[in-house]
């Protein structure tokens, strides 16, 4: 299934399609940019909701899972405030943990110290 937000889209290039086969009168220029940009900002908060609500559900998960097994994959190294961003698998989540010393692989166990999906927040730490 496709968004009716492209399908919008579509329709308006079908249209233009139609006019220059003679069958109906070009949209004019600006009619058309300013709807394919509205069309544009709603299909990118459509895409932001559901971005949020698949974030939420996995914090609800976490919620009432919490010694499922995650596993730290570094994606940039530690900086010089001991800061390390990871990616929390199996989910999919980007943390940002507090550490002395990097560690000495790309991946590391985590445990979950806390989450709560009302508040889009989950701390992890190095298990």
């Amino acid at each position: 299934a496709t968004s009716p937000i492209r399908r919008f889209v579509d329709i308006l290039a079908q249209r233009q399609f139609a006019a220059v086969l003679g069958r109906r009168a070009p949209m004019e220029r600006d009619r058309l940019r300013r709807l394919v940009r509205a069309a544009e900002k709603g299909y990118q908060a459509s895409r932001r909701w559901m971005a949020d609500a698949g974030r939420y559900w996995l914090l609800r998960y976490l919620e009432s899972h919490p010694s499922t097994p995650l596993t730290a994959v570094v994606t940039d190294a530690a900086s010089a405030n001991g800061r390390l961003r990871v990616r929390v698998e199996p989910l999919g989540l980007i943390a940002t943990l507090d550490v002395e010393q990097t560690p000495s692989g790309p991946t590391f166990p985590l445990r979950l110290v806390d989450v709560d999906a009302d508040h889009n927040r989950f701390v992890v730490a190095p298990a």
